[in-house]
């Protein structure tokens, strides 16, 4: 594993990744000190084939976003014999769901052993504090970001129910509230924060043993909310 700085890196090859990561390219078109800022907390990692880069179980605050490579996404530890359950490729992000509970890792992931070295933009979404807090990252980056995990959640539930359409929570995707406020608010930001937790709740519960009856009733106040709190 390599681990770069992205102050290491020259303009062309931020450019590049910034063609890879459309929120990046967009906070910093709009807010250059916002980017700057968001980049501190922010590395390159290059990652050589059959590399661990999060391991089920574990906590951590990081981000990621593929940017060359391919992943390989496993339920226990990702050994060699263990079948991938799906793989990640450029332009995906992962990590958001610990991000929304309690930082600990439902899935191992690592780099594809059957494909070239995978190269990661990693942020540390400890940088964001508490939710309302804007002292370092503003209201509009908070924005983006939790709509940008909330859409990526909703869509792997759309993957879910189209794989298994009579799934006791199919039903609990379509009863998710929608946001009728004042957009780009405080007032926005504090839904979208609620709203990703609770696709966030169904979507770790449908991944959860359905065999036993609590996972039935799992539901987003299962999550601990408090890193993010109010």
């Amino acid at each position: 594993m390599q681990v770069s700085e992205i102050s290491e890196l020259d303009s062309t090859e931020i450019d590049s990744f910034l063609g890879r990561i459309p929120l990046y390219r967009e906070i910093r078109s709009r807010d250059a000190e916002q980017f700057e800022r968001l980049m501190r907390f922010s590395r390159r990692v290059e990652m050589e084939p059959g590399e661990l880069i999060m391991r089920r179980g574990d906590k951590g605050s990081w981000l990621y976003f593929l940017l060359v490579g391919q992943l390989a996404v496993f339920a226990a530890n990702g050994d060699p014999e263990e079948v991938p359950l799906n793989y990640i490729s450029p332009g995906e992000m992962f990590g958001d769901l610990a991000l929304l509970g309690s930082f600990e890792r439902r899935v191992t992931v690592r780099t594809d052993r059957n494909a070239r070295r995978a190269v990661l933009l990693a942020t540390d979404f400890g940088c964001f504090g508490r939710l309302t807090d804007f002292a370092l990252v503003s209201l509009q980056t908070k924005l983006a970001f939790y709509r940008l995990i909330a859409k990526g959640i909703r869509w792997r539930l759309e993957l879910k129910k189209m794989e298994q359409p009579d799934h006791p929570l199919a039903l609990k995707t379509s009863a998710v509230s929608i946001f009728e406020g004042k957009t780009d608010s405080e007032e926005e930001l504090q839904f979208l924060h609620r709203h990703a937790c609770e696709l966030a709740g169904i979507l770790t519960g449908w991944h959860g043993d359905m065999s036993r009856p609590d996972m039935l009733g799992y539901s987003a106040a299962r999550i601990d909310r408090a890193v993010f709190s109010v």
